[in-house]
């Protein structure tokens, strides 16, 4: 059904039937947003364009195929409805073509900001990609689209630590079409024949923690304005990488960390918070971005102190200019300062019936934080902060001592099994032993019987008449013997 006051040669681009503007561009019927994996796009997009399509303005959007125009929805437009698929790089977009302007709006919320409107999203483009392989977990294409947008039409410089088999860099270089230098580095010796159509990629070969292939990646880009780590996900690197590139970040670029889930697990370092994890180190820099709050210009101490001492690298919060740190699952994306202004706080509206204290003092002005009495709280906030640090260092000596501990146990518990198994071993020779012995002692004693026996007999023959009456006999050859020798 149309739309009160639409044509009904407007209503007719429901149908697949494919018609001509008089522009010469195609009408398509509505199409879905459905990708290769199922999952039907929700995004809906505002922007006019195209300002001289005949007299027309143009309002880019994308609907799920089930969508229809209902009556009245648009009210009144008075003009011609299509649909006009424009082709630009990689992206093709919809667009509702009206005459006039006729305060077309959609009733939902944008997910794109203006400037990047007629861009691709990175899920758009990576689902597209066709060339070296890459992948990325679900969750990562919104915050990279959410964070990454001001930076959409920017001379940017990129470098991601870990690239594997290539494609991430050309998806970043899809992504970032501005950006003027697209750096990666891998361990991975097989990554020297990864080949790159765009000029702008260029991969280093080596651990980006060693000191050489650091100065290599530093002297061919200085700053950059992204850094990704997707390396090896081992706690003890992340926090090293962290250390060692987030000073090149420029002012008001991110830094990323890839597969934080990791964090939890042993065999890549993973623990707790309280034994020093990646995620906790990137947890406890939210307490960085909020140090105005507690720290009153206190030298002495140092925030990230245990971690610096654990993995033996160069971290302190006295040095670290941050101004966002945000997460998503298994990502965490941390924002470079530009340089703290002066955080203020304003007023807005004149009717303040329940907590009027504030509302003498000009809006933004120092009186009116000072009206809050932070400069008072701020030692006893660092303070506690201070000893945050400090029985953090006592209850990891405690947990390091019940290790020890457990390793002793451990080590006493094998012992004893092995004392257990030489006992059983013990048992059964013994066992063995009792038995020989046994048979030992039954043969002892048939020979002992066999013996008495014989003696018996021996003693009734000395006693019987034939070995009387033979003994003159016996004593003569026992003569005759001794003569012949």
């Amino acid at each position: 059904m149309a739309s009160a006051g639409i044509s009904d040669s407007a209503a007719e681009i429901a149908t697949p039937d494919a018609r001509q503007l008089s522009s010469g561009r195609q009408v398509h019927t509505l199409r879905d947003g459905t990708t290769d994996r199922g999952e039907a796009s929700r995004h809906v997009y505002h922007r006019e364009c195209l300002p001289g399509l005949h007299g027309r303005r143009s309002y880019p959007f994308i609907f799920p195929a089930s969508s229809t125009f209902q009556r009245g929805e648009f009210g009144s437009l008075g003009g011609q409805l299509a649909l006009v698929q424009l082709i630009g790089g990689c992206f093709s977009a919809w667009f509702l073509v009206v005459s006039g302007d006729h305060g077309l709006r959609p009733s939902v919320a944008l997910t794109q900001t203006e400037e990047n409107m007629e861009l691709p999203t990175l899920r758009e483009i990576f689902d597209a990609h066709d060339g070296l392989g890459s992948d990325k977990w679900t969750t990562y294409f919104a915050a990279y689209d959410s964070h990454f947008a001001r930076y959409r039409q920017q001379p940017i410089t990129l470098l991601e630590i870990g690239v594997q088999n290539g494609g991430s860099l050309e998806i970043w270089g899809k992504y970032f079409r501005s950006a003027t230098r697209i750096l990666g580095c891998d361990i991975a010796e097989k990554c020297r024949e990864l080949a790159f159509q765009d000029n702008r990629i260029a991969v280093f070969i080596g651990d980006a923690n060693s000191a050489e292939t650091r100065k290599a990646i530093l002297a061919d880009t200085a700053t950059f304005d992204i850094i990704v780590d997707d390396g090896s996900h081992i706690v003890s690197d992340v926090i090293e990488s962290f250390a060692l590139y987030f000073p090149s970040i420029k002012p008001g670029g991110a830094y990323v960390v890839e597969d934080l889930h990791t964090s939890y697990w042993e065999g890549f370092g993973g623990r707790s918070d309280l034994e020093l994890s990646s995620m906790g180190f990137f947890k406890l820099l939210a307490d960085v971005v909020n140090k105005e709050f507690w720290r009153n210009g206190r030298t002495d101490f140092n925030l990230l102190k245990n971690y610096a001492e654990r993995y033996n690298v160069a971290l302190s919060d006295i040095d670290l200019d941050i101004d966002e740190v945000a997460f998503a699952n298994s990502i965490c994306i941390i924002r470079k300062g530009v340089g703290r202004e002066e955080n203020r706080r304003h007023i807005a509206g004149h009717i303040f019936k329940v907590n009027d204290g504030a509302a003498e003092l000009p809006s933004g002005s120092p009186e009116l934080v000072a009206s809050m009495r932070i400069g008072d709280r701020l030692k006893a906030a660092t303070e506690k902060q201070e000893q945050f640090v400090n029985v953090t260092a006592s209850a990891l000596d405690n947990v390091r001592e019940i290790e020890r501990l457990r390793s002793e146990v451990s080590d006493g518990q094998l012992e004893t099994e092995k004392l257990h198994a030489s006992l059983k071993s013990s048992e059964a020779e013994l066992k063995s032993a009792s038995e020989a012995l046994k048979s030992s002692n039954a043969e002892l004693k048939s020979a002992s019987e066999a013996l008495q026996k014989a003696q018996g007999e021996i003693a009734a023959l000395r006693n019987s008449t034939s070995w009387k009456v033979t003994a003159p006999i016996r004593r003569a050859l026992t003569a005759i013997r001794r003569l012949s020798m």
